[in-house]
């Protein structure tokens, strides 16, 4: 990567001073590794609707969104509203609240395998939640996921860790290993896409996950925490296959930390205090009453209608960037699931994990689409849209690209 592009150091002397000032006091100068990028991580100041701001004050159209998780974009006025008005009121007790009991109904009636909920504070957390009650519900301790799948900073969902690894939409491979070893496993966890390409499975491939899972009393779980913005309820939903358990977070907080676990009555009724033998879980900020209320309001906004015309958006962003890549001489792979789209440059034909080769020419692509006012993921990964993205600024952003890709190709041919 040319990390001493002088345009880039040049217009982000604040940033480099704020890195070097972090890097004494967090490792790397990071505290989240997939927004570390060399040779400094840029600091941003402010963000509204679709742009953010630099503490050098470089405006960038935001195509990565803190992680897709606001999905009306920056300082949405109507969450940041409903947290003011709640601040005055207080962000957090031990106790229940209205808020937290409507938005527990809304994400009831909207996610088809949601007939209980429990809150946490993050996608991580959610999916350390759903490992304890299935092997609490399944007796057994076993964990599957595919090669792509990505459910948080949990060990327990590492390969060191004992977890068993099936390639991603290989249905065949899945139904061997619960053959084979089904008595010992307690949950498969399995994404609608990947969070890192935007590449979806078959549907067949979800078909006959529940079916093998189903037969085997192991509990399938989706990691919807991305995957929720494609439609209404979910990719599950879309797909008409319901998951034992579902994993939420991203923006259901409305832009504040809040993570779901939702699920079938009968394996989340592990938690039911009232039962003597329940799973302990409590948190200070479980379903705390601040983002329980922005998440209402973000969610409400996002209809069905919203819906299909962010998905229409990103489609045509997608061609967008195919012709952009053309005319830049630049081989690159354009995948879109709903509002996702994932590039992998240096490749026609999208792989489900990202190759070494791709992932150096995708930073080089983030590190220019910076210097041309566009913010991708540093490490790598999908980006997303938000409701704030007009089609004007579908097409601006196509335009950008373009530059993005000639200085990506130009670049490359310098042996960058």
């Amino acid at each position: 990567m040319p990390i001493s592009d002088p345009t880039f150091l040049s217009a982000t002397p604040g940033s480099a001073a704020l890195y070097e000032r972090a890097v004494r006091v967090m490792p790397g100068g990071d505290t989240r590794t997939c927004v570390y990028q060399p040779p400094h991580i840029l600091a941003m100041e402010r963000g509204s609707g679709s742009f953010i701001w630099d503490v050098d004050g470089n405006r960038y159209v935001d195509l990565y969104y803190n992680g897709l998780s606001l999905l009306h974009g920056h300082a949405y006025g109507p969450a940041t509203e409903a947290i003011a008005r709640q601040l005055s009121h207080g962000t957090a007790w031990a106790g229940s609240s209205r808020a937290q009991v409507e938005f527990a109904e809304l994400l009831c009636d909207r996610v088809p395998s949601a007939e209980l909920v429990r809150f946490c504070v993050s996608g991580s957390e959610a999916a350390m939640l759903a490992a304890k009650v299935s092997r609490r519900a399944t007796g057994r301790r076993l964990l599957v996921r595919t090669d792509t799948g990505y459910h948080g900073s949990y060990d327990g969902f590492d390969e060191a860790s004992g977890v068993l690894v099936v390639p991603d939409g290989d249905a065949d491979a899945l139904e061997r290993l619960l053959d084979e070893r089904g008595d010992e496993i307690a949950a498969v966890f399995l994404e609608p896409a990947s969070v890192a390409t935007a590449l979806a499975p078959p549907v067949e491939f979800f078909v006959r996950a529940r079916e093998a899972t189903r037969a085997r009393e192991v509990v399938l779980v989706f990691d919807e925490c991305i995957t929720f913005r494609n439609a209404w309820g979910g990719m599950q939903e879309t797909m008409g296959i319901t998951p034992d358990l579902t994993l939420l977070a991203k923006f259901v907080g409305g832009g504040l930390p809040l993570g779901v676990l939702a699920g079938s009555r009968e394996i989340m009724e592990h938690f039911d205090p009232r039962s003597p033998n329940h799973i302990y879980h409590s948190g200070s900020f479980n379903g705390y009453v601040a983002a329980c209320a922005a998440g209402l309001v973000v969610l409400g906004d996002y209809t069905r209608e919203a819906i299909a015309e962010m998905n229409r958006r990103a489609e045509r962003l997608a061609g967008l960037f195919q012709t952009a890549a053309a005319d830049a001489g630049l081989t690159m792979a354009v995948d879109v699931s709903g509002s996702m789209i994932g590039l992998q440059p240096g490749v026609a034909k999208a792989n489900q994990r990202i190759s070494s080769d791709s992932l150096e020419a995708y930073q080089l692509l983030q590190h220019a689409a910076l210097v041309e006012g566009l913010y991708l993921q540093p490490a790598e990964g999908a980006l997303g849209l938000a409701t704030s993205m007009d089609d004007d600024l579908v097409e601006e952003v196509g335009e950008h690209m373009h530059r993005a890709l000639v200085r990506t190709r130009t670049w490359l041919e310098q042996g960058a």
